[in-house]
């Protein structure tokens, strides 16, 4: 009560004076423990995800892997938030969509031709995995892709092949005849119904794409493997530089501490792949790249 009546018996002179005696210096940023928290936003990225894709999606393995190398980059380019936009399945919409900066990273194979206002980060997301592929068949056909022993004995078979997809253009560098159809799902009944005679898959693809198409009268074929370079990559607008270097550093840093192979072996079709590749049983036909 007594120090209350001095300060209103104060002239304002001395109020000012006795403020700046009893109010601390604002504190010099050097004096900020380095280990106190700041307001530096999150990074926000932008993904066209279905929510609901389970372990069998092929999406589910490379959005689990888009998180652990964000996590791994935590201390070096800072938090983040990953905001999930309704998938675009119109694959070039969804490029369209990046340049225009509204969706901020997708993963698909390489492909030299994609627009030059995207930008590949340069690290194979599946390894060699995505290198290899078996062929579905008719039931009933494996007589004859057993005699099968070269490139120009598959020349004489037909192979199937989505229209737009970057394989296409490896197929036909090797001068393998092809037939190719916009639609993904009715590839498997054009094969059933002869309209070409083999569908190449990524081995990893493999054992999800048995059970899901079982009730078709295909076989998975026996004796042939095909080999060629086909990367998978995350895309990221051209002008983003920052999030691609943050992926190239994540993905890094998970495969030489090993969370890579712990989440890739999660995986069980992926593991099938691995086993397949690793029995050798297969006749490798190797095909040339552009």
């Amino acid at each position: 009560m007594h120090a209350l009546r001095l300060l209103k018996g104060m002239p304002s002179i001395a109020l000012i004076a006795l403020a700046i005696i009893l109010v601390p210096p604002a504190a010099d940023a050097r004096d900020i423990p380095s280990n106190a928290s700041t307001s530096t936003p999150k990074q926000l990225i932008v993904l066209s995800y279905n929510g609901d894709a389970d372990e069998r999606h092929d999406g589910f393995f490379y959005r689990e892997l888009l998180e652990l190398v964000l996590q791994k980059t935590l201390s070096t380019h800072g938090a983040y938030e990953v905001r999930l936009v309704p998938v675009i399945s119109n694959e070039n919409r969804l490029l369209r969509a990046i340049e225009q900066g509204q969706v901020d990273v997708t993963w698909m194979p390489y492909d030299k031709h994609i627009s030059m206002a995207l930008r590949p980060v340069k690290v194979s997301l599946l390894k060699e995995l995505s290198n290899y592929r078996l062929l579905f068949i008719r039931a009933g056909d494996q007589e004859g892709f057993s005699k099968v022993t070269s490139l120009d004995d598959l020349r004489r078979l037909r192979g199937g092949i989505g229209a737009h997809w970057p394989d296409r253009q490896v197929m036909r560098m090797n001068e393998l005849p092809l037939t190719a159809s916009v639609s993904y799902s009715n590839l498997f009944k054009m094969l059933v119904a002869g309209r070409f005679d083999y569908f190449p898959r990524g081995i990893y693809q493999i054992p999800v794409e048995l059970k899901r198409h079982g009730a078709l009268r295909l076989a998975l074929e026996t004796d042939l493997m095909l080999y060629y370079e086909n990367p998978v990559y995350f895309y990221v607008q051209k002008d983003n530089l920052a999030l691609a270097q943050r992926l190239e550093q994540g993905l890094k840093l998970a495969m030489s501490d090993g969370s890579y192979d712990e989440l890739l072996e999660r995986f069980p079709n992926f593991q099938w792949a691995r086993d397949e590749i690793a029995r050798g049983q297969r006749l490798i036909l190797e095909l040339e790249t552009p």
